[in-house]
C-alpha cells in the first residue's frame, strides 16, 4: 500500500490559507460595521454631540456605549459585529 501524505499536506495547507482569507475578511466586515454604526449614531442620536466634537479629533467607541444611543439600526450592526468578533477571538 502506497499513501500520498503530500496530497493530504496540500490540502492542510489549502484550509489553513482558506480559514486566515476568510478570518480577514472577517476583520475586514468587522471595521466597516463598527464605522458604520458609529456614522449612523453620529448623524441620528449623537448628533448635537458630533457637531460639538472639534474636527480632527480621535475617539474609541465601546461597542456596549454604541448600542446605547437607542437606534435599531446601531444595535443591529452592533450584533453583527459581535458575532464576528467572537469568528476573530478563535
Amino acid at each position: 500500500m502506497i499513501i500520498d501524505f503530500q496530497q493530504g499536506r496540500k490540502a492542510c495547507e489549502r484550509y489553513d490559507q482558506t480559514v486566515k482569507d476568510a478570518r480577514q475578511t472577517a476583520a475586514i466586515a468587522y471595521e466597516k460595521l463598527m464605522t458604520a454604526a458609529i456614522n449612523v449614531a453620529a448623524s441620528g442620536p449623537w448628533r448635537k454631540w458630533d457637531a460639538e466634537i472639534p474636527e480632527g479629533t480621535t475617539m474609541q467607541f465601546d461597542p456596549e456605549d454604541l448600542a446605547a444611543c437607542g437606534d435599531p439600526l446601531v444595535v443591529q450592526l452592533i450584533l453583527a459585529a459581535s458575532a464576528l468578533e467572537e469568528i476573530l477571538e478563535e
